[in-house]
């Protein structure tokens, strides 16, 4: 994604960078805000050591795929630091973009104010496809998943992985263990999970319980207003696509994280061994629809399984490519030295 040899309009605005500490992460939020309107073009969740390159990869995000607003180039962009003026002057060489510096901006505070405000404005039903009932459908499976506390019996490392709900296979992580409010997050394959850990944008569907003020005040009216179940006033649950530049996901994205709920909750229910690495069974939910769940151990590079999937059946590592054109002759022909796991080793653990 670039934007120096595309043809993107000028807009007649001032960009901000800023730079924030995230309170309930170790990451930083990099982000650039319009001077004017106080709308976030674009922004990135990274380690706190990232350098300038962070805010070259927030500014091609805001031209060409911003978080808020058009597409388009800015009239000028303002930041605090001459190193980072230097750097960007050398990136942005030839676009006719100035890049200012202002020891005394107060691009961070102005972040604070846009998230605020994002938060105040913004819920499940400001969306123009919103759905009410689907809505509920997702709060009702969500009260039922807090009831159970599934983070109490899968541990950060246990992954899901779930055909049958969607067209391509899902691989569920249930995050942050003996905590509700690190939440469900969805990937499509296990590689999507891995680059999550450097990028938080890498996930395909989030939902997590955050408190009131989290949520904001208008989810509060519209469960007020609904009645949508809540099985702890003090947690609230927030459902996210990182795809879409909407705080709230949309009703296909609630319908999906709902049957997860209910097929995680199903899976937990059944007489399915609590702490075996893999395990791999065919459940169905309440409607009739049938999955296949396989539990593996993860680590930093997903292990192969005990039992190998057959050859047209997907493979193992999440990716929904069949076995047999992904993973099948690097598990017949391991390169790993004797300590490797697969599936001939003697070692199932899975990591």
């Amino acid at each position: 994604m670039n934007f120096l040899d595309a043809n993107f309009p000028r807009l007649e605005s001032t960009w901000m960078g800023a730079r924030r500490e995230l309170p309930t992460e170790a990451r930083h939020q990099v982000a650039w805000v319009d001077e004017a309107s106080g709308e976030v073009r674009g922004f990135v969740l990274v380690p706190p050591e990232a350098g300038p390159e962070a805010f070259w990869e927030a500014l091609v995000q805001a031209v060409v795929e911003p978080r808020q607003g058009p597409p388009g180039l800015p009239a000028r962009l303002v930041v605090e630091e001459a190193s980072l003026q230097e750097t960007l002057q050398e990136l942005l060489l030839g676009t006719g973009i100035p890049v200012e510096v202002n020891p005394r901006l107060l691009a961070g505070e102005a972040l604070e104010k846009a998230a605020r405000r994002l938060a105040r404005a913004a819920g499940y039903l400001s969306r123009e496809d919103a759905d009410p009932a689907a809505v509920g459908v997702f709060f009702r499976s969500a009260a039922r998943w807090a009831a159970l506390e599934p983070w109490m019996a899968l541990e950060d490392s246990d992954l899901l992985l779930l055909e049958g709900l969607a067209e391509s296979p899902l691989v569920a992580s249930v995050m942050g263990a003996n905590s509700p409010d690190q939440g469900l997050a969805l990937f499509s394959s296990t590689d999507q999970l891995a680059a999550f850990l450097e990028d938080s944008r890498q996930v395909r569907l989030f939902m997590q319980f955050a408190p009131p003020e989290v949520a904001g005040p208008v989810v509060q009216a519209e469960i007020t207003r609904h009645g949508w179940p809540l099985t702890d006033p003090e947690w609230i649950p927030v459902a996210s696509n990182p795809g879409d530049s909407r705080p709230f996901a949309g009703p296909g994205d609630l319908h999906l994280l709902a049957q997860v709920m209910e097929a995680v909750e199903v899976y937990l229910e059944s007489d399915l061994p609590g702490r075996e690495p893999v395990v791999d069974e065919t459940l169905t939910l309440a409607d009739g629809l049938s999955f296949r769940v396989t539990r593996q151990r993860w680590t930093a590079e997903a292990s192969p399984p005990a039992r190998r999937p057959g050859r047209n059946e997907p493979c193992w590592c999440g990716s929904g490519r069949k076995y047999k054109k992904c993973h099948l002759d690097q598990d017949q022909h391991p390169s790993g030295g004797p300590g490797a796991i697969g599936p001939g080793s003697n070692d199932s653990s899975g990591g």
